[in-house]
């Protein structure tokens, strides 16, 4: 049996949306990269794009899972 590939909620894509676009408030630079524990202690370090000042994005990865906001 092949092992499915895990992905990222978007509850957890819109927290290190958040997270960036704090960051680049309070340090006046948009992050590259932020990291955000996850309830099973591990980490999601997305890429962060920017799409006006402020406001971020990342490209969610639903891992194997069939969610229509993969890719989003």
């Amino acid at each position: 049996m092949t092992k499915l590939r895990n992905g990222f909620t978007t509850g957890s894509c819109a927290a290190a949306c958040a997270l960036a676009s704090c960051l680049w408030q309070a340090e006046g630079e948009m992050p590259e990269s932020v990291s955000v524990i996850l309830p099973d202690g591990s980490q999601y370090r997305p890429a962060v794009h920017a799409l006006a000042p402020y406001r971020c994005a990342v490209y969610k990865d639903a891992g194997d899972d069939p969610d229509i906001t993969d890719g989003c």
